[in-house]
């Protein structure tokens, strides 16, 4: 069994009950005692009291930090991403740690995290899994054969990062760089780390959006009890229109948390959203459901016509 592993996890109030499931996944099957470290910032009142019955229920230690959301105002954000992705630039500063493990909160961790937390790093200051997808759309000009990470998942030497790093020296970075941020905190961190990156093993970030939807029932299935699956790409499993696949296995987590079953579910509620739902019953094979959306959001087209020609 590894000494104390620190977990550290940063989100909002939008993200806060989602930031609960992650957790109730990763001390579901710690194999060693975790400190986890919560960057925050929102409410004190709207911080997620699951959190704190997860770290009484496991006898976990929890430890809050409060994030001022003017450390980062200005940075780039949108409907996707708020200030909450750059918390983790705060890391070294905040977790007096010699190491840390960094996780998203649109994850499962479905392993234990000690191997991960004892890797031997050659002197890297962040490990990672790459990023495909996002390798090939980067603007950042990184020389031939640099490693393009996933920030969802990492593995940081934060003695160096505190000693390298500090956030005076990322904004600077941020400033130079910032017409060619394309994924804000991931091409940020890409940048900051130059150089000193490590890749690790595929498991430690199982990219969904890498993995064909006609394959992700089974490789969910293959890949749980071993790794970290990440969540990626815009359907999250909390969402009507996710695959069904991931809803499930996210759903036995959200139970655990403390959520009733559903109780974070977010139905589709536009035409885009419903579309969505049918796209993906019909992927699935559920001819008959995808039919009933189909004719609902006909109807709801039709009454949109009519509402539109009666105020003309």
């Amino acid at each position: 069994m590894a000494n104390e592993v620190a977990l550290v996890f940063c989100f909002d109030a939008k993200f806060g009950r989602y930031a609960s499931v992650a957790i109730a996944s990763a001390l579901a099957h710690a194999d060693a005692p975790y400190k986890i470290y919560c960057l925050y910032s929102g409410a004190q009142e709207a911080f997620p009291q699951e959190i704190l019955g997860l770290a009484q229920r496991f006898r976990c230690e929890i430890v809050k930090v409060d994030v001022p959301p003017v450390l980062f105002a200005g940075w780039k954000t949108s409907e996707a991403y708020t200030q909450a992705v750059y918390h983790r630039l705060l890391i070294p500063q905040a977790v007096a740690e010699p190491r840390a493990i960094y996780l998203d909160c649109d994850l499962l961790v479905t392993c234990g995290l000690s191997a991960l937390y004892g890797h031997d790093m050659g002197g890297a200051w962040i490990g990672g899994c790459p990023d495909l997808n996002s390798a090939a759309t980067n603007l950042l000009g990184l020389p031939s054969g640099e490693p393009y990470l996933n920030s969802g998942v990492l593995l940081l030497d934060t003695q160096q990062l505190r000693m390298h790093r500090p956030l005076d020296v990322i904004r600077g970075i941020y400033e130079q760089n910032e017409a060619r941020i394309l994924w804000p905190d991931q091409c940020l961190i890409n940048k900051m780390a130059e150089g000193r990156k490590l890749v690790l093993d595929a498991r430690w970030n199982v990219q969904m959006h890498s993995i064909p939807p006609a394959d992700l029932a089974q490789r969910l299935d293959e890949r749980e009890g071993e790794a970290i699956i990440h969540f990626t790409g815009p359907p999250k499993p909390w969402m009507e229109w996710s695959p069904t696949a991931a809803r499930k296995l996210w759903g036995r987590y959200a139970r655990l948390a403390g959520f009733a079953r559903d109780e974070l579910l977010i139905k589709a509620a536009d035409i885009p959203q419903k579309t969505w739902v049918a796209s993906r019953l019909e992927s699935e094979g559920d001819w008959q459901g995808a039919a009933e959306v189909w004719r609902d959001l006909s109807w709801s087209l039709i009454g949109h016509i009519q509402a539109t020609q009666a105020a003309a």
